[in-house]
């Protein structure tokens, strides 16, 4: 009996060596950094600044002055975004500071995933769940992803020709109803019903 028992030990421990864990999809969070959760529910620029930021994100008493600018991080969906702050040059976070970033709603791109291998495609512009993503801001202990600004002085006349094609047309149709199929009263009284 305990050579068996040793046996099956020796075996789990043999096995356990290959067994790999799933991810959950959470590794980007950093637990000794706080989150604020930015709610999007359009797609477009976004801008908080330093009025909202203290008011709304930071009501803990934490002074915007003494937050360097160059640490600011913003994650969507488990990954870092690029953001634009004015004024994060001198590495102080003024009154007429903010953040810019450019935000989408949800869509159904998170739903596809539920559906791997199946026949049902969702709408891949409109979510089944919600509507609202989330986008979370946090102090990072690093610079975070910025963008850079482009000044273009490249000016354009009737130098270069109008294209007459494009590359690509997309548009989408919405119904608001739904085909609920056939229905056959198998043993009712359905006169139009026939074997």
């Amino acid at each position: 009996m305990i050579k068996r028992l040793l046996v099956i030990c020796l075996l789990f421990l043999f096995f356990n060596q290959f067994i790999i864990a799933q991810t959950h999809r959470n590794e980007w969070i950093n637990y000794s950094q706080k989150y604020y959760k930015i709610k999007v529910a359009q797609n477009g620029i976004y801008r908080i600044d330093s009025t909202t930021l203290a008011s709304t994100l930071f009501p803990s008493g934490i002074l915007l002055s003494s937050v360097d600018p160059h640490n600011f991080q913003l994650f969507h969906n488990g990954i870092q975004q690029y953001i634009y702050i004015q004024g994060e040059a001198d590495g102080v976070f003024n009154g007429s500071d903010f953040i810019e970033f450019y935000g989408e709603k949800n869509d159904g791109r998170l739903d596809s995933l539920l559906y791997v291998g199946s026949l049902f495609v969702p709408n891949p512009y409109y979510s089944l769940i919600n509507d609202t993503s989330a986008y979370f801001l946090t102090l990072g202990s690093t610079s975070g992803r910025r963008m850079t600004p482009q000044n273009d002085t490249t000016f354009f006349s009737s130098g270069i020709p109008a294209s007459n094609y494009f590359i690509r047309d997309e548009y989408t149709e919405f119904h608001t109803g739904y085909y609920e199929g056939q229905t056959d009263a198998i043993g009712g009284t359905d006169p139009n019903y026939t074997h």
